[in-house]
């Protein structure tokens, strides 16, 4: 997630940084009640949902982000495919949190502002 966005805290759960309040997410959550979804939870906090949830968010830059850090395809658990060009500091951040990330070079697909993840569409097959 953008660093701007979330809060950032130490490892002891201390906060560092918080969130620019305009820039924060909200999450609206729907459950399936039947054959229709019924609203459950509206305005959410997004960070604390996926903390909640038992997801480790990782911090990325705004620079990070524009270098499309963000956009990658997700092919198994804790496996990626992404674009390389973002910085030494973002790859150790997601190399320490497990992350397995295979570094492609996209400058063409780039260029015309799409990256892995806009470039990929699932095919299921059986």
């Amino acid at each position: 997630m953008v660093e701007d966005r979330m809060d950032i805290k130490d490892a002891s759960g201390k906060l560092i940084k918080a969130a620019d309040p305009a820039k924060r997410p909200t999450v609206d959550v729907y459950e399936l009640n039947g054959s229709n979804y019924q609203l459950v939870t509206k305005d959410a906090d997004f960070q604390a949902y996926l903390e909640k949830l038992g997801y480790k968010i990782i911090p990325a830059s705004i620079d990070n982000q524009l270098k499309y850090g963000l956009n990658f395809v997700s092919v198994t658990g804790n496996k990626i495919l992404a674009i390389d060009g973002v910085s030494d500091d973002y790859k150790n951040r997601l190399k320490s949190a497990g992350v397995d990330a295979t570094w492609m070079s996209f400058q063409n697909l780039t260029s015309g502002y799409g990256a892995a993840h806009c470039t990929t569409q699932v095919i299921r097959r059986e």
